[in-house]
């Protein structure tokens, strides 16, 4: 059982941080899209 609850956190935590890490990849992304178009 406690074995089962730790595994939950750690997917959850796990989950949290590729959510926050693409969110980010995708924003720079964008970001320098953005800017490559405006500039030519």
């Amino acid at each position: 059982q406690h074995q089962a609850m730790l595994y939950t956190v750690l997917v959850i935590g796990i989950s949290t941080v590729v959510a926050l890490y693409v969110g980010a990849f995708d924003f720079l992304f964008s970001q320098v899209i953005k800017f490559v178009v405006d500039t030519f």
